[in-house]
């Protein structure tokens, strides 16, 4: 792949960024620009292992490619079925009585270290493009965020999703989490900015991770250099949620947190969820 000129790019630690490009890779469209980068920064911590299966445990940071259906997309979706990769959930959107399901999107894994990755079709006369999912407890103040780091209004097609398309081949999609479900932060993985920090960086409520946790970097485009700051101002001034379209998420029925522990049964165990009024 072609190194993307873009001003936004994931960083991954060196330790798992071979890994997991190698594994991806399998699964992007040829001619896609890399967007991500190796990274040497020792202060990224461990993941708590322990297991939680009373809790819907999901990564706040996840990789749906868009792939074309006749030609990409059924064979990324039988490598993602095959090993290493691991099911991971499911999320199923329903109509407004709950009845009938009009969507759904599988997500899979490789460790918990690393973020889930989905792929979804696209039309024929579609780009087949990346995007990076961030899913939220906190939706206005999230849009905000990414409103001033990518220097983007966003389409905000639905109540509780918000699209930024950074390139052509690069969209950031702010995505609301269901209300049971538990996200966790990957420590091992950031995303770095390009943009005037001077000028961002008073309207930010932490300049080393957003409203959710998520690690961010700020490079100042005139210097090139870091613009973290170990000041945090102001907050962002509270708004009212969004309203969330009905959901549930499914998970596998034994889910391993270490890596290269193999799943013990394939047959997702589903938890439903009330609609949402």
């Amino acid at each position: 792949m072609q190194t993307s000129n873009c001003n936004v790019h994931v960083n991954i630690n060196e330790s798992l960024y071979e890994f997991f490009m190698r594994n991806l890779k399998r699964i992007l469209p040829k001619d896609l620009p890399n967007f991500f980068q190796s990274s040497d920064d020792n202060y990224f911590e461990k993941i708590d292992h322990r297991d939680f299966w009373d809790e819907i445990r999901v990564p706040s940071l996840a990789i749906t490619v868009l792939l074309k259906e006749r030609s990409s997309f059924k064979k990324a979706e039988k490598i993602l079925n095959t090993e290493p990769w691991m099911f991971h959930h499911k999320i199923e959107r329903t109509d407004s009585k709950g009845t009938i399901r009009i969507g759904q999107q599988k997500f899979y894994t490789l460790n918990n270290h690393l973020p889930c990755c989905s792929i979804s079709p696209v039309e024929e006369s579609s780009l087949e493009r990346l995007r990076l999912v961030i899913f939220t407890k906190n939706f206005p103040e999230s849009v905000h965020v990414y409103r001033l780091l990518t220097g983007k209004e966003g389409d905000c097609i639905k109540s509780d999703f918000c699209l930024f398309n950074i390139t052509p081949y690069l969209q950031i999609a702010i995505k609301q989490c269901h209300p049971a479900v538990v996200l966790y932060n990957l420590p091992y993985l950031s995303v770095s900015f390009y943009l005037n920090t001077g000028f961002v960086l008073p309207l930010l409520p932490s300049s080393k991770s957003d409203c959710d946790g998520n690690k961010i970097v700020l490079i100042d485009t005139d210097s090139h250099d870091s613009g973290w700051s170990s000041e945090e101002t102001r907050s962002l001034s509270s708004t009212t949620s969004s309203r969330l379209s009905s959901s549930y998420y499914s998970l596998p029925s034994s889910i391993s947190h270490k890596r290269g522990k193999r799943l013990k049964d394939r047959h997702s165990a589903e938890i439903m969820y009330g609609l949402l009024q």
